[in-house]
């Protein structure tokens, strides 16, 4: 199984269990249009946090490096901004360099650890 397909399945549960955002329906991969352009979103999802409606997005790769969490964050951005809706980033991968995990958590991104999603 791909780790995209993977973390789509797992994801929502691990949400529940390490975060305060509960998953609504399911996470899917979707592509969406931004600035006339398909990008396709391996985990595009809607979900609550405080009782407020959130975009769930997360990218998935095996070891990412800082401009793939900069790639994700803009294009991220601009589909939050465009849905009018507060975005919780996820970044989901096997492997994360200290400096890149250190990088996520500066911009606000989860990053999770795919041995995470296991428990």
């Amino acid at each position: 199984m791909w780790l995209d397909d993977w973390a789509v399945k797992r994801l929502p549960a691990w949400l529940a269990r390490h975060t305060d955002v509960q998953v609504e329906g399911r996470l899917v991969r979707r592509y969406v249009r931004v600035a006339g352009q398909d990008h396709l979103i391996p985990i595009f999802g809607h979900g609550r946090r405080d009782g407020e409606r959130v975009l769930l997005l997360g990218a998935v790769k095996s070891e990412p490096s800082r401009a793939d969490v900069d790639r994700f964050f803009r294009l991220a951005r601009a589909i939050a901004e465009e849905a009018g809706l507060p975005a919780v980033l996820l970044f989901v991968a096997h492997s994360f360099h200290p400096s890149v995990e250190r990088y996520l958590q500066e911009r606000g991104i989860l990053g999770v650890w795919s041995y995470e999603l296991d428990e």
